[in-house]
């Protein structure tokens, strides 16, 4: 029949592929219950059992006793969100025991390729602030962990900061003891330090290290980090003031030995009541000089207020303020900002902001891309103790965070997981529609 035509015709059902949902983080999910004595004091999620899945470490605080210790918490990720307590098993000998840890970092020590943690500890924080040993945690050997804090070489000061770095250029990690001068009331008297590394996980106090101010006066610095702000490959040295102490910057000769910039850092906010806490290194304007995130709360009221500065760096070293444009602020009485938190959330390749606070909720801010920063609301949002890590495998930032519980209570442990986009929908496989007397050729 010259009517029929000798084909097929092929019939589409055209369906709209759902929606990939816009980027956020899923509800605060409790990943496990810790009913341990003690205060929690802060959490630091790295791979600290070498199995390539993300663990938590929770450390402890309570300043009513001045000879208690608390023990560390270890939980074992699972790579997929979940953890274990696994605090009396990962350890070779006893489980470590911290005062008042006071700061968590994570860094290959030893050079084994996996990850250690050292724990500035300075003890009881009441007169006569008699200090205590800091904690050095190393790797061994079937994902194991070991006390080695004899590997240090003091066994009490008042470690309020701490940072990291190869200070000397030989390749090991060395570690900056922010020991605070609590002379005046009878305490310890042990200066801040550059504790060198051999290579293998043991330290020495480098002499000579700091300038003398630095290691005869009473002056606070209550907040650090190791950086190279000079553009020279070297870490460089950023001290948060006190009140009534100027933020300083300290640059490194290559040796370990440092000098201080002159006038590198600009005011701080709070006028002279300010109290820095904590610095955090990052590239706003994509220039390839270091910029600094400063941390910082107010003295009167004692520890009231946040404020987050942010300092751009002039490409020689010295700093200029743009907060006011970066991430505007006005004065307040919020909760304190613990730690800071650098991290690319949103997968956009800026880098945005999760400020840990000491209690309350804490604060997370998205880079729009420029260097400027928008908060980010969740409708639940995580707990005031946090750090960022992918927990789950997938690529992508999530949550860790904690509550503590009463003394002797329970901690909880809990995790926001990133949202993963919708998995594209095939194409529908075309249907065909056969005519008489023709084969349905699809």
């Amino acid at each position: 029949m010259a009517g029929l035509a000798a084909a097929c015709v092929a019939v589409s059902s055209v369906r709209a592929a759902a929606p990939a949902p816009k980027f956020g983080f899923g509800p605060t999910q409790t990943v496990a219950e810790v009913s341990w004595d003690g205060w929690l004091d802060e959490v630091g999620v790295a791979d600290v059992t070498g199995d390539g899945v993300a663990d938590i470490v929770g450390v402890k605080f309570f300043d009513g006793d001045p000879s208690a210790t608390r023990p560390l918490v270890i939980l074992a990720g699972n790579g997929k969100g979940g953890f274990k307590n696994v605090s009396s098993q990962v350890f070779v000998g006893a489980v470590p025991r911290t005062q008042h840890a006071r700061r968590l970092i994570f860094a290959d020590f030893n050079g084994d390729g996996r990850l250690d943690f050292f724990i500035a500890d300075h003890g009881n924080d009441n007169p006569p602030f008699d200090g205590f040993a800091n904690t050095l945690v190393l790797s061994a050997p079937g994902g194991k962990l070991v006390d080695a804090s004899a590997n240090l070489p003091r066994a009490a000061d008042y470690t309020h900061s701490a940072a990291v770095g190869d200070v000397n250029g030989d390749g090991a990690i060395d570690i900056f003891a922010g020991n605070l001068w609590e002379g005046w009331d009878g305490g310890t008297v042990v200066p801040p330090e550059i504790l060198l590394n051999d290579g293998s996980g043991h330290f020495r106090v480098l002499a000579d290290a700091l300038p003398p101010d630095l290691t005869v006066d009473a002056l606070h610095y209550d907040g650090s980090a190791l950086v190279d702000v000079s553009g020279d490959g070297r870490p460089d040295l950023v001290l948060a003031g006190s009140p009534s102490t100027p933020d300083r910057l300290f640059l490194n000769d290559g040796g370990g030995h440092f000098q201080e910039l002159a006038g590198a850092l600009p005011p701080k906010p709070f006028g002279p009541d300010a109290e820095g806490l904590d610095v955090a290194p990052i590239d706003l304007n994509r220039d390839g000089h270091t910029d600094l995130l400063m941390a910082l709360t107010k003295n009167n009221p004692f520890y009231g207020g946040r404020w987050i500065q942010v300092l751009v760096n002039n490409g020689d070293g010295t700093f200029r303020d743009e907060t006011q444009t970066r991430l505007p602020q006005s004065d307040n009485l919020l909760d304190w900002p613990y730690a800071l938190r650098v991290g690319d959330l949103d997968r956009d390749g800026k880098p945005d902001l999760a400020v840990a606070t000491a209690g309350g909720s804490p604060a997370l801010y998205l880079n729009r891309g420029d260097g400027t920063f928008a908060p980010l609301h969740l409708a639940r949002p995580p707990y005031a103790t946090l750090d960022l890590a992918d927990v789950n495998r997938d690529g992508r930032l999530d949550i860790v965070s904690a509550l503590a519980g009463n003394q002797g209570g329970t901690d909880t442990y809990a995790v926001n997981l990133q949202n993963a986009p919708a998995k594209a929908k095939p194409h529908p496989k075309p249907k065909c529609v056969k005519r008489r007397h023709h084969r349905c050729r699809s």
